[in-house]
């Protein structure tokens, strides 16, 4: 008998890997157990107990728990290999929201490892994970937050060529989480948008963002974009990111809307991918 620990509902089956009720995946242990749902007690040592909270299902309070103890620790390869393994089976055994997510701050997080990328080590951890799903819902499950950890990259990534190398992993992984969906089932037919129809959604965007950075590249002379890179990297904020941030909205919005409110939100995202890549190339104002 497994409790879910997205929706608290018990599986009586200890079989199966994800919950009847809403498809998530039980939590993916090293040692093949599943994860309590509380914890009773926590280590004292911060790097610890985080792992020990995203064992849990606990991310938002194992990110801020690291975020709390990475500045001033020595981390090491192995440290931080278990931060990105930890992570990614936390992201795989619960059923992330934005909200969820975005109380998280992966990115205040990331920035307190300059020397490491953990971002897209995690979209690389997730992307290579893809063999743990046996319905199409978990495969959702899987995409959801690598699509929220692939916008987060923009934040943190100042560099088209960065930018442009991302997005083309991106739309591969992305690519693949489609295939692999394809073939599989869907434990809710009835369901609509079904989790083809939004793994297709995110395919395209993915293909319609890597389009745009390359057109940006391309039309760009390699002097211009060092000086961008170095213009958005010192700025007081990241302003493009906010045509982008609607984009992606619009995109998943327009999955959800009927056939003409879809086409019209559709060409919308588009509209405002353009306004992404004309306010980066203008670079950052000055005051």
């Amino acid at each position: 008998m497994r409790r879910c620990p997205s929706c608290g509902k018990v599986t009586e089956d200890d079989s199966l890997d994800f919950c009847t009720h809403c498809g998530s995946y039980f939590m993916v242990r090293q040692n093949g157990a599943s994860a309590p749902s509380i914890v009773s007690s926590l280590p004292d040592d911060l790097m610890l107990r985080g792992e020990v909270l995203m064992d849990s299902g606990r991310f938002a309070e194992g990110i801020s728990c690291w975020r709390d103890a990475i500045p001033g620790t020595e981390l090491d390869d192995a440290t931080y290999s278990r931060l990105v393994e930890a992570t990614t089976r936390c992201l795989l055994g619960i059923a992330v929201d934005p909200n969820t997510y975005r109380n998280a701050g992966m990115v205040s997080f990331a920035m307190t490892m300059p020397d490491r990328e953990p971002i897209t080590d995690i979209m690389d951890r997730l992307s290579r994970s893809l063999g743990v799903c046996s319905i199409q819902n978990g495969v959702l499950g899987l995409a959801n937050p690598y699509m929220y950890l692939f916008m987060d990259s923009f934040a943190l990534y100042t560099d088209l060529r960065d930018i442009n190398e991302i997005c083309v992993e991106a739309e591969d992984a992305v690519g693949e989480m489609v295939e692999r969906a394809i073939h599989l089932s869907n434990a809710y037919p009835d369901s609509k948008p079904s989790p083809l129809d939004w793994l297709s959604c995110y395919s395209v965007f993915t293909g319609k963002v890597l389009d745009t950075v390359e057109d940006m590249v391309n039309s760009t002379t390699p002097g211009r974009v060092e000086e961008l890179a170095e213009a958005w990297a010192s700025a007081s904020g990241l302003t493009y990111l906010g045509p982008l941030n609607n984009s992606f909205f619009l995109a998943t919005h327009s999955t959800m809307a009927g056939k003409l409110s879809g086409k019209v939100l559709g060409r919308s995202s588009n509209s405002q991918l353009a306004a992404f890549s004309k306010m980066y190339l203008a670079g950052p104002k000055r005051r």
